[in-house]
């Protein structure tokens, strides 16, 4: 878990560098200027019963953390804006870690505490792009910090962190999101240590997560619209224990 904050922590510098007081930024790109992620402006991407957050099992305890880590991340991300005075464009800007896709761009620029910060939208016919970038200011290349790309519709979208200064094109944690008939779905994983979660949630918030660790199944959890739930503890492919709790 502690590497999981240190991204958490990251993230947090980097966007208390650059969000917005509430303010927006004019330009003529139309639909790229009001494009966000479905989740922006929440900080409940994942909506659980209250009786899950007041559980006194441990696992019922550990499996509210895992919703807020879950929470917490995506809050930061979505609700991401850049400052009052960015420089704009249309020209897009190619990273040294990574490519960009053809198509119309909105670019915003600004410096901040030694760096150059870039806020880049991007569009195709059916989905938006949104990508983070960044440089020391005497640095000539842009490094790829977050590249998410969501369809219109907001059915579907993924997120990949790479890290503060990566020049790394390989991610180290990724999000992907599903909506399907009132059917919410979050896969989060983290290359670092090879920890991965699965949650599902349910248009009444009953729902179940998976957790994962070196690929390998750890804890298998399911909990109702009240909060009461179950587990079941894996070790080397094999039921290690199991239980249930109720509020």
């Amino acid at each position: 878990m502690n590497k999981l904050l240190k991204i958490q922590l990251v993230l947090a510098l980097i966007f208390a560098a650059a969000c917005s007081d509430d303010e927006s930024n004019s330009n003529p790109n139309g639909d790229l200027a009001n494009a966000k992620l479905s989740f922006a402006g929440s900080t409940s991407i994942v909506e659980v019963p209250e009786g899950l957050a007041s559980a006194s099992d441990s696992v019922a305890k550990e499996t509210y953390s895992f919703v807020q880590l879950a929470n917490e991340m995506t809050g930061l991300i979505g609700n991401f804006s850049p400052p009052p005075g960015a420089t704009t464009s249309s020209k897009r800007i190619v990273p040294a870690n990574g490519r960009v896709k053809d198509g119309e761009y909105l670019v915003y620029t600004w410096e901040d505490s030694g760096f150059t910060f870039v806020y880049q939208l991007s569009q195709t016919s059916d989905s938006y792009a949104f990508e983070i970038l960044l440089k020391e200011i005497d640095s000539a290349e842009f490094l790829r910090v977050i590249y998410a790309e969501e369809k219109k519709d907001q059915s579907e979208g993924f997120l990949r962190f790479y890290g503060a200064g990566s020049e790394s094109d390989a991610a180290l944690a990724l999000y992907e999101w599903k909506r399907e008939g009132g059917v919410f779905s979050l896969t989060v994983t983290y290359n670092i240590g090879g920890f991965k979660m699965e949650i599902v949630i349910n248009a009444d918030k009953s729902g179940s997560m998976k957790t994962f660790e070196a690929k390998e199944l750890v804890y298998e959890i399911e909990w109702d619209s009240e909060g009461n739930g179950s587990w079941t503890l894996y070790a080397g492919g094999e039921v290690d224990s199991s239980g249930e709790w109720t509020v």
